[in-house]
């Protein structure tokens, strides 16, 4: 039996199949508000919420499963997680070691929430349609 697509372990089988695993054993995350997040973990004054994303997990072991598989796969990991009232977590997932990798810097968490870098205007690249 292949058991590759089956298993909730974050090392077995492929990316696709490891995913449906986690799904069937824990549930699907659901994205939450990561400013919200950061608010519940109290680290709102020192992350950006462009830097850091969140999901709502049906309890403490699926936050756990899925923030295991999330730092293997991709790498990123956890800021933290918050344990609401309803016994649902809130996990919380930190970009800003992958924006260093790539040396792009973090945004400045003074910025308002809703903040959109600029770009260049008048920047349109030679060749480019339209």
């Amino acid at each position: 039996m292949n058991t590759a697509a089956t298993s909730t372990d974050p090392a077995a089988g492929d990316l696709a199949g490891r995913r449906v695993a986690l799904a069937r054993a824990y549930g699907s995350p659901v994205p939450f508000n990561g400013g919200e997040a950061l608010r519940l973990l109290g680290r709102r004054g020192h992350v950006h919420p462009r830097d850091a994303f969140a999901f709502l997990y049906a309890d403490r072991w699926a936050c756990a499963a899925w923030q295991a598989a999330t730092a293997i796969w991709h790498g990123v990991p956890a800021l933290g997680t918050y344990l609401l009232e309803t016994g649902q977590v809130v996990g919380v997932y930190d970009l800003r070691p992958a924006l260093a990798e790539f040396g792009a810097a973090a945004t400045d968490p003074a910025l308002a929430d809703q903040w959109e870098p600029t770009c260049r205007r008048g920047g349109r690249r030679r060749g480019a349609g339209g």
